[in-house]
C-alpha cells in the first residue's frame, strides 16, 4: 500500500530473513533512495543459482533486479549487482514495473513480469567480468533471451549519505 502521492517517501522496503528453526530474526535490511541512490520498490524475489544459500534477487518496480548477498548486513553493500531492465522493458506506468521475479535453474533464465503490461520478459543476468571491477563497478547489463532486445549498462548508483 502506498500511502500518498510519491509512492516512495514515506517507508523504506525491508526484507527479513527469519531462522525456520526458532523464527528468531537472522538478518533484516531496509531499502529506501537515500539506500541505493534512486527509488526502489521491491516487489518479486526469487532465489538464483545458489537456491538463496549465498543470494537472493529483487525485482523492483522500477524495472532492475538487484543481487542480493545475504551475509552482508549494510543494505547499501547488500547490493552487488543492479540491472536495469528500463531498456528491455519499455515504457511503464510509474509504478507498475516488475511484479514478479522468478529463476529457472534449467536454463539459467530469470523471468519478469511486468505489472503494466502483463508481459513476462526472459532474460539472463550476467556478472561483472573475472577481472577486479573498478569502484564504483559498472552496472552489467542482463542478457537477453534470442528474442528479447540488448540493453546498454548504466553505471552503478552511489548511494547519497545524510549531510
Amino acid at each position: 500500500v502506498h500511502p500518498n502521492p510519491s509512492l516512495t517517501c514515506c517507508y523504506p522496503k525491508s526484507l527479513v530473513k527469519v531462522a525456520l528453526s526458532d523464527n528468531s530474526v537472522a538478518s533484516k535490511w531496509a531499502f529506501t533512495a537515500s539506500t541505493i541512490g534512486h527509488d526502489v520498490d521491491m516487489e518479486g524475489l526469487t532465489c538464483g543459482a545458489d537456491g538463496c544459500v549465498d543470494y537472493i534477487y529483487a525485482g523492483d518496480e522500477w524495472n532492475y533486479i538487484y543481487k542480493l548477498n545475504l551475509a552482508t548486513s549494510d543494505p547499501a553493500s547488500a547490493v552487488e549487482v543492479e540491472w536495469d531492465l528500463n531498456s528491455i522493458v519499455g515504457n511503464v506506468n510509474q509504478d507498475k514495473g516488475i511484479e514478479s521475479l522468478a529463476y529457472a535453474s534449467t536454463t539459467g533464465y530469470f523471468y519478469a513480469g511486468i505489472q503494466d503490461t502483463s508481459t513476462v520478459h526472459v532474460v539472463q543476468l550476467s556478472t561483472p567480468g573475472a577481472t577486479p571491477a573498478p569502484t564504483p563497478a559498472p552496472t552489467p547489463a542482463p542478457t537477453p533471451a534470442p528474442s528479447s532486445p540488448t540493453p546498454s549498462p548504466t553505471p552503478s548508483p552511489t548511494p547519497s549519505s545524510a549531510a
